[in-house]
């Protein structure tokens, strides 16, 4: 299967683990399968198409998972590929996943900054802030 489609359905499966019990295994395994991405950008259609970091990807099951240590990790990792690679809205998405784990991890302090940086950087490209229900 394409990364492009593994990565599309870690976001679904991300966000609705917690209200339908069987997508646990699904998390599982397209953790398992995104780790196989290492610390790469993954793109669709010879590179025109860019889905971002997988680890914001690994992140997020992780954090769905609430493997909280694991889900910092990867988030970490992506924030300094996307900020590398100059992908701002990966930027945003990642700080605002980053701030969710952190959060539940108890670093109230720097989860409240990402959020701040996150919101101040949507709000100058004129991307809608992400994961705002979560």
């Amino acid at each position: 299967m394409e990364p492009v489609y593994v990565v599309i359905l870690a976001e679904i499966v991300a966000q609705v683990v917690d209200a339908v019990p069987d997508m646990a295994d699904w998390a599982t395994g397209l953790a398992d399968r995104i780790a196989g991405y290492g610390e790469t950008l993954v793109t669709f259609v010879l590179g025109l198409t860019c889905m971002g970091p997988a680890a914001l990807y690994r992140g997020g099951l992780a954090l769905a998972l609430g493997r909280v240590d694991e889900a910092i990790a990867a988030l970490r990792s992506s924030l300094a590929l996307a900020e590398k690679t100059g992908g701002v809205p990966f930027v945003i998405r990642t700080q605002r996943r980053l701030a969710q784990a952190l959060r539940r991890a108890g670093h109230d302090d720097e989860a409240r900054q990402l959020d701040l940086a996150a919101a101040r950087d949507a709000h100058t490209i004129g991307m809608r802030l992400p994961y705002s229900g979560t």
